[in-house]
């Protein structure tokens, strides 16, 4: 740019700059036509930037993440996790529409907790854990519940930041039990 236009007046097409925001942001490019002077690009592409990650951030912090119950016949419990756009009441709709359970005798679906952002996809993974553990533990671990395996690895590092975030968001309802959970 320093040889081609050395005074910044040279007329430079931002199209490919906003094309890939809009793609960022979900949009559908039809055709973007905009020149801008080379002095004015910086602005233009500072303000395409903080609009993408603006959109970006919303999208993330307006998607849902809730925790559940199903239970069958015999009273166990299944505990379960998932997350979407929409209402709490869609996205359960929308995940329990083809549910493994569900053809295991599993019904009567009750949404647990709700939270929204990263924050709240870090405690719902916690409280999965936690619900599976206070319906009885995973089956795998010779429990009782639903759940034919844990929710949360034992090994997951992140065990410990998982459930601390469930305590914190929504109360403790069962001890930890993951990697370096205390055996008293």
């Amino acid at each position: 740019m320093k040889y081609v236009d050395p005074d910044g007046e040279a007329a430079i097409a931002i199209s490919t700059v906003l094309a890939i925001g809009a793609k960022a942001l979900g949009a559908t490019v039809i055709s973007v036509g905009v020149i801008a002077a080379s002095k004015e690009i910086a602005k233009d592409i500072s303000n395409v930037v903080s609009a993408v990650k603006t959109a970006i951030q919303e999208k993330q912090e307006s998607k849902v993440h809730m925790t559940y119950t199903m239970t069958n016949d015999d009273g166990e419990v299944y505990s379960g996790r998932t997350s979407g756009y929409g209402t709490p009441d869609e996205v359960l709709q929308k995940r329990q529409s083809k549910h493994h359970m569900s053809g295991k005798g599993f019904s009567n679906v009750q949404i647990d907790q709700v939270a929204y952002g990263e924050q709240g996809k870090l405690a719902i993974r916690g409280r999965e854990q936690q619900l599976i553990d206070k319906n009885g533990g995973a089956k795998s671990e010779g429990g009782t519940s639903g759940n034919s395996i844990r929710g949360v690895s034992k090994l997951n590092p992140k065990g410990p930041i998982y459930h601390e975030a469930a305590d914190r968001a929504f109360g403790n309802i069962a001890p930890y039990t993951g990697l370096g959970a205390n055996k008293d």
